[in-house]
């Protein structure tokens, strides 16, 4: 399993321009990521939700479908967390993604960057058939 397959799925939900995946209202895009596949790894490098659009879940949405998906692929995702006057606060970002599974990556930190990185989940075990078990 690779970034790319990862990339084509989320394509089947979304408008995908190259790494870019929009949400589109009335021909309008509402919400946009940008995920940049590298060996094993992709890199979410944006989850942008508009103004008018932003509370109703559709942020968490994206998000949602990329951890589903890079568990499905088994690809590992990292993103970074930058200071900026048109961002949410560090710390409320650091606690969004972290409630999906982010954790910081402190040897990918530098300067007042913060590296989140979140490995996929392990694939559930296939279940005993007890009907086949002998307990003599």
């Amino acid at each position: 399993m690779t970034a790319e397959a990862m990339l084509d799925e989320l394509g089947t939900r979304y408008f995908r321009k190259s790494t870019q995946f929009q949400v589109l209202s009335r021909g309008r895009c509402v919400a946009r990521m940008i995920l940049s596949p590298q060996p094993g790894l992709v890199d979410l490098e944006l989850i942008w939700v508009a103004p008018g659009a932003r509370g109703r879940g559709i942020g968490g949405r994206l998000l949602h479908d990329v951890v589903e998906s890079a568990d499905r692929h088994q690809v590992a995702v990292s993103l970074a967390l930058v200071e900026s006057p048109f961002t949410e606060p560090m710390e409320r970002l650091e606690a969004w993604y972290g409630r999906a599974g982010f954790r910081v990556s402190p040897q990918h930190c530098t300067g007042d960057d913060i590296v989140l990185c979140r490995p996929p989940a392990l694939p559930a075990p296939a279940m005993l058939d007890t009907d086949e078990l002998s307990f003599a």
